[in-house]
């Protein structure tokens, strides 16, 4: 009758034939890793070539994945989130095997996968370096941009990103991306176009860092069509992602430092002013005007108003009159707001004193125990004296996002110049003296 073997015995197994095969201290096999590289490689020798117009024609989106070629390579895809992983695969040079298979692949599957397993990869330093230094694989990632592919753009724009972001490898990055003249064009179309808010928030980061590392993107992003693009975008991901609204905001707080850019700003005047009275309105809304996590997007918001204001004839429409009723809600809430927070630093100082005075009494209290009992209180002041730090770590965050918001507010009241704008701010500043002086008056915000 037919069975299942039986297992091997634990004592014919080499245990050190087994542990030669494991990577690193994970429990992930060498031999697996590698099989399922040579399998990638051998699907796609099999593919038909590029060349082919005939089934290029036949199959105008790509053709289809071997499904258990792709399941593997989904596990190698998961896997590569793991340094020492990412360690294996760069020791047998896998990035040059998987930007060859880029090149030479008709299957977008392929594409998006190889793209996600290097995107993984650039997530180390080492790797950004590595890849930074190749400039076959720079030129192809870059190019690969004007593809229309949304799962592989999402993967290419997270790999982009993280190169970009890393201060040590941006440079050849900028220039390579300065040289292709399509490459931003193909993210401006994105924005556009794209339904896909993974896409779309992925993009928004990568243009976020564009815009603030090299003042050439800048000027050539300063256009019409780049605004309109953003608008367009910043609709699409309005009520499902709010961090891409705020991503998305940034890039046109930025391009209002660049003169080209103010002049964009304020042709395009009427498509931008409507998502900010929409973001302010959304906001205000509610009678408890929630700040706490908006302050980036709403020192985005105040800063552009302010140059569309300042720069254009807005007259006495209606919205902006209320625009500026949300603006002075926001004040108050925010006047609030830093007296609770100064407060709360007062109270955090008093605790942090009380407590040290308290573990330094008793640490000379117990000088005479035992060298594991001073040990395990050591440890116990050390966690204490962490967790302090941790609280006035995200205290000096919130106050330092807060006052800047607060700045740009005064700032802005001060710089649009008009009559029934000022009469509304002192009328508030008025009503609610002395938490003004104190906010404001007395931390500067005016000297």
């Amino acid at each position: 009758m037919d069975r299942n073997p039986s297992p091997i015995p634990e004592d014919l197994i080499d245990q050190d034939v087994l542990r030669a095969d494991i990577i690193g201290s994970t429990v992930f096999s060498k031999q697996w890793v590698l099989s399922c590289l040579v399998n990638l490689l051998k699907g796609v020798e099999k593919e038909p070539s590029k060349s082919n117009e005939k089934d290029n024609d036949d199959n105008p989106n790509g053709i289809e994945m071997d499904k258990e070629l792709e399941e593997e390579l989904c596990k190698l895809w998961d896997m590569s989130a793991n340094e020492e992983v990412v360690s294996f695969l760069h020791e047998w040079k896998s990035a040059e095997m998987l930007i060859s298979v880029v090149a030479k692949t008709n299957s977008p599957r392929t594409t998006e996968i190889c793209i996600g397993i290097l995107a993984n990869m650039a997530c180390t330093e080492k790797m950004r370096k590595v890849f930074t230094e190749d400039d076959q694989l720079r030129g192809l990632l870059i190019a690969l941009l004007e593809g229309r592919d949304p799962p592989t753009l999402v993967e290419l724009s997270r790999l982009l990103h993280a190169c970009i972001a890393d201060q040590t490898t941006c440079k050849p990055w900028l220039t390579d991306i300065k040289k292709n003249s399509t490459s931003l064009d193909a993210l401006t179309f994105i924005l556009l176009s794209s339904t896909n808010s993974d896409l779309v928030f992925n993009v928004s980061c990568l243009l976020d860092v564009l815009l603030d590392s090299d003042q050439d993107i800048l000027v050539s992003l300063s256009n019409s069509n780049f605004v309109q693009a953003v608008v367009e975008a910043s609709k699409e991901v309005k009520n499902k992602k709010e961090e891409c609204y705020d991503m998305l905001l940034h890039c046109l707080q930025v391009l209002s430092t660049e003169q080209e850019g103010v002049k964009v700003l304020v042709e395009c005047c009427s498509q931008v002013f409507p998502i900010l009275y929409e973001y302010l309105e959304t906001i205000c809304e509610d009678d408890v005007v929630t700040i706490v996590g908006r302050e980036r997007a709403l020192s985005s918001v105040v800063s552009i108003l302010q140059v569309l204001l300042v720069n254009s004839d807005m007259g006495d429409d209606e919205q902006v009159s209320t625009l500026f009723r949300f603006l002075l809600s926001i004040l108050k809430t925010l006047i609030s707001s830093t007296q609770r927070l100064r407060r709360f630093s007062s109270e955090m100082a008093k605790k942090f004193v009380k407590t040290s005075t308290s573990d330094s009494t008793r640490t000379t209290q117990e000088k005479s125990s035992s060298s594991e009992t001073t040990t395990d209180t050591a440890s116990i002041q050390k966690s204490d004296n962490n967790h302090h730090g941790n609280e006035e770590e995200e205290y000096d965050v919130d106050n330092k996002q807060t006052n800047m918001l607060l700045s740009l507010l005064t700032d802005f009241f001060v710089e649009v110049n008009q009559v029934r704008f000022c009469c509304f701010f002192f009328y508030y500043c008025i009503s609610s003296s002395y938490l003004f002086y104190n906010t404001i008056v007395a931390d500067g915000y005016f000297s």
